[in-house]
């Protein structure tokens, strides 16, 4: 289990080194000697769900080794890593569900922190909200990649059969007022790909 590489004296020192090298921790060893000490060290094996979307849990995850999935209404948008760390959200909005949901893709080493001793240990060392606000920043500029460009006009394709041109080329000129942007084709023979016309 690569759980117990971070167990013990020696794995102690590990973990503090793997959370001070965290974009969160951004080197402070005495903050993440602090969440080591208030952690729960766990391990997830590949397929498991960590955090689930709408849920009203609130604990956040420092993952140590291992990758996981992260997936918005069924939809995987992004993944993340050692150095990385899930849930920070929920723990900074209690009010407010889960956003995502998180799955492991492999074995997973995290150390879980509550909110309440995350909350502390952020208000005791003030630069971990920038650091998540950092985060978040970046996170918000990948999620604007995975939005379709916006269209003034709406796109509507009107097939037709050559018998049925006549029909087609009337609903073309219904649209000719609205909003739409309309494309007709003329399709030859019931399996044929479409011509445009």
């Amino acid at each position: 289990m690569v759980l117990n590489r971070f167990q013990g004296d020696r794995g102690r020192k590990l973990l503090v080194d793997a959370l001070t090298s965290m974009k969160m921790f951004a080197g402070n060893r005495a903050a993440a000697e602090e969440a080591a000490a208030e952690g729960e060290l766990v391990e997830f094996e590949a397929g498991k769900m960590i955090i689930e979307q709408a849920d009203v849990t609130n604990d956040v995850y420092f993952i140590i080794s291992g990758s996981c999935s992260v997936i918005v209404n069924g939809r995987q948008v992004g993944r993340r890593g050692p150095g990385d760390h899930v849930g920070e959200m929920a723990a900074i909005e209690p009010t407010q569900a889960r956003s995502a949901s998180v799955v492991t893709s492999d074995s997973t080493v995290a150390l879980k922190l509550s909110e309440e001793a995350f909350g502390s240990l952020a208000d005791k060392h003030p630069f971990i909200y920038k650091s998540v606000a950092q985060e978040l920043a970046r996170r918000l500029l990948a999620r604007n990649a995975l939005v379709g460009t916006y269209r003034a006009k709406t796109k509507v394709f009107i097939i037709s059969s050559v018998e049925s041109l006549p029909v087609a080329r009337i609903l073309e000129e219904a649209f000719e007022f609205e909003d739409f942007e309309v494309v007709d084709y003329q399709c030859h023979g019931a399996i044929k790909a479409p011509v445009a016309v």
